[in-house]
């Protein structure tokens, strides 16, 4: 190592320091060396991104497989801890074994192999497999939790990289979180994974995120005078832009083709856009599928192989192929709704009883409706209302909705109620029957509500009959009551939302910490069950959601309908969308 060499890497590391310096890119080359080449981000430009100096507090890599994501976590976070004095990184994977293979197999080739390795590691230095320590005072330490976090207690931490994420249980992440939380450097996180269900601890960290995606141009046609965007995620062109096999897939001619005039685009041409800008900075979130890397896109045989696994190659099941492959979250079972179906229609005003009550007097008819709630099986069940209003075109606007945090206060809840009912003076008040129904609405009545206003309503499974049945009072049962078709009411109110039929106030989800209410909707799912007597539909909930505001949703349109005797027309209203 020459003084030249030391010279210049210290004057690199003062200018980043300084802030001369704001990406640390063009340096790789430098720094790294691989499979006998000097490192560039050539073929990975979809990470240059990551190696701006300045970090969020929060970044989040949702990629598929072999895209060269595990590379970068090693060349970047390298970087930090080489240029950065005395700084702890903590890289925590689920098992033992993936921490291992992460240290084995790329931290120890890149520092082993770099062309300025005794600046990195000196003789007498830690350089284990699940600690590495540097020149500088700076350190890399592995660890894994997967069923608790008691290796990774007590470790105190600047910065915070956790791979294979999904598979990493959520309510760890508090835990872990602490080791940084008293960091002189700025508390620092890197999630990393791919993903696999709608569920798991990846798909919720991304939805906090920036949610940003590869905007690829196409260089052949425009849409409405503008640049066509290809945009590779579900709710917009991902499978849209996987083109057909062929001989010529190239640099010049790679298959990933536009949506729109379905000719081949270039992803080196894209950018990054962010979904959520206010978030670039507090929680950064990349979506990276194969079909934006040029070693899948630009080669014909790893693009035959790609297109193959779409159609089912190699036993790849469809959401093994979204995950694997798009890099994107799928459940087996399907969401009745998507999110970007519900920011569709919810476009009216903000949701706050004061916006409400200026709009009220618009409506032919309003109602309430209100799903109990008492804890449920996992504790996460609260009352709700919501409050619908039918328009003059048989649009029903939900202009307000409520969660009750107080679901065990059953008189609490009463008052609160009433006064609502009070204020909006709504024509029915439609609410869960089934169990404590009885005793709630007992309490209703006795706070002073008509209960000729009362629709009670109870969830029953599939039947032959209508969505929605009155059921006269017996002597075993002294109220009537109207019995409803749980799976196929569900399913018909969220195909109105879809098709713009049913509207919201503006959507109300923030974070986890404050999710709004008509994200419950996601947590509906639609399963086909077996059963000695055929296959049934079965709408239910997903583990740890919660979903009391859709029931009340359900409830409030039921009643609408019922009252009225005006029954939307599916296929009317998909011909007024379509």
């Amino acid at each position: 190592m020459t003084v030249e060499l030391l010279r210049k890497f210290t004057t690199l590391c003062s200018d980043i320091a300084s802030g001369k310096i704001k990406n640390l890119a063009p340096f790789l080359p430098l720094f790294f060396s691989l499979r006998n080449k000097p490192y560039t981000l050539k073929d990975h430009f979809v990470f240059e991104e990551l190696y701006n100096v300045k970090q969020p507090t929060r970044t989040v890599v949702m990629s598929g497989r072999q895209v060269g994501k595990s590379t970068n976590v090693a060349v970047h976070n390298i970087l930090i801890a080489a240029t950065t004095p005395h700084i702890v990184i903590l890289v925590v994977t689920p098992l033992f074994e993936q921490a291992a293979r992460l240290s084995t197999m790329f931290f120890n080739p890149l520092l082993s192999q770099s062309p300025i390795k005794s600046l990195f590691l000196q003789p007498g230095h830690v350089n284990r497999v699940l600690q590495k320590q540097f020149a500088n005072g700076s350190s890399i330490l592995f660890s894994f939790a997967f069923l608790d976090a008691t290796r990774v207690r007590g470790i105190p931490a600047s910065r915070l990289v956790i791979d294979e994420v999904q598979s990493f249980q959520l309510d760890l992440l508090p835990i872990v979180r602490e080791s940084i939380s008293h960091s002189e450097f700025g508390q620092q996180e890197f999630f990393s994974g791919t993903p696999l269900t709608l569920d798991n601890t990846l798909t919720v960290l991304w939805e906090e995120s920036s949610q940003a995606e590869w905007f690829i141009p196409c260089t052949h046609c425009t849409t409405n005078g503008q640049t066509t965007w290809n945009i590779p995620s579900p709710e917009f062109h991902l499978e849209k832009m996987i083109g057909p096999v062929h001989d010529q897939i190239s640099e010049e001619i790679p298959g990933t083709i536009c949506y729109n005039c379905r000719k081949p685009i270039s992803p080196r041409m894209g950018r990054w856009v962010h979904a959520y800008p206010d978030r670039r900075w507090e929680a950064a979130g990349y979506h990276i599928p194969q079909i934006i890397i040029p070693y899948h896109c630009m080669h014909p045989k790893h693009w035959a192989r790609l297109v193959a696994k779409q159609h089912g190659s190699s036993a790849m099941s469809i959401n093994k192929f979204y995950n694997e492959v798009l890099g994107w979250p799928y459940d087996l079972s399907e969401s009745l709704l998507s999110e970007s179906d519900l920011k569709r229609v919810a476009i009216l005003h903000e949701n706050t009883l004061e916006e409400a009550k200026k709009v009220r007097t618009n409506y032919e008819l309003v109602s309430l409706g209100i799903d109990w709630g008492g804890g449920g099986e996992e504790e996460i069940s609260f009352t709700c209302l919501a409050l619908c209003g039918l328009r003059s075109d048989g649009i029903i606007d939900v202009i307000w909705g409520k969660k009750l945090l107080t679901p065990f206060d059953h008189l609490r809840e009463a008052a609160e109620i009433a006064y609502y009912i009070d204020q909006f003076k709504p024509n029915i008040v439609a609410h869960d029957y089934n169990v404590s129904g009885v005793i709630r609405e007992t309490l209703l009545t006795q706070a002073g509500i008509d209960q000729a206003r009362i629709m009670p309503m109870v969830y029953s499974s599939p039947s032959k009959g209508g969505i929605c049945i009155h059921r006269p009072a017996t002597a075993q049962q002294p109220r009537d009551y109207y019995r409803v078709d749980k799976a196929r009411s569900l399913q018909f109110l969220c195909n109105l939302i879809r098709l713009g039929q049913i509207r919201f106030f503006k959507y109300d989800y923030v974070s986890t910490d404050s999710p709004g209410l008509i994200k419950e909707f996601l947590a509906l799912r639609e399963e086909k069950i077996e059963t000695a007597s055929g296959q049934i539909l079965r709408v239910s909930r997903r583990p740890g959601k919660t979903c009391d505001f859709a029931d009340a949703t359900n409830y409030g349109c039921l009643a609408i309908w019922v009252a009225t005797d005006r029954w939307p027309n599916l296929i009317a209203a998909f011909e007024a969308a379509y």
